[in-house]
């Protein structure tokens, strides 16, 4: 009760499930960045996951339109009435912003003995 009406921010460092699902924002740090979940740590473990489908599909597609450039320079570079094109199309590729998906991270285990 006292800290849902604390009117600052609190770090958690937890793994107890009903305490963290009973937060009303998640910020996850990963990879040097931010993200901000508005809910609990249930919303938060869904939310994470969509993102990163979506960032795999977005960066599936890239990597086909980069598959698709690359061979139209390959097969066409050579000949000198599509030289300009396979140019093109290569300047097109080096234009290309690659998504960045956020690695899993490793669970480590340890065992204390007391």
């Amino acid at each position: 009760a006292y800290l849902a009406s604390y009117p600052y921010a609190v770090v958690t460092v937890s793994h107890e499930r009903a305490l963290l699902d009973s937060c009303s924002r998640i910020v996850e740090i990963c990879g040097g960045k931010t993200y901000q979940y508005a809910g609990n740590y249930s919303y938060f473990l869904e939310e994470k996951e969509s993102r990163r489908a979506a960032l795999e599909s977005q960066r599936s597609k890239q990597q086909g339109e980069i598959d698709k450039l690359q061979n139209f320079i390959d097969r066409f570079g050579a000949k000198a009435t599509k030289a300009s094109a396979a140019k093109s199309k290569q300047k097109a590729i080096e234009r290309i912003e690659l998504v960045d998906v956020p690695q899993e991270t490793q669970t480590r285990r340890m065992a204390l003995k007391l």
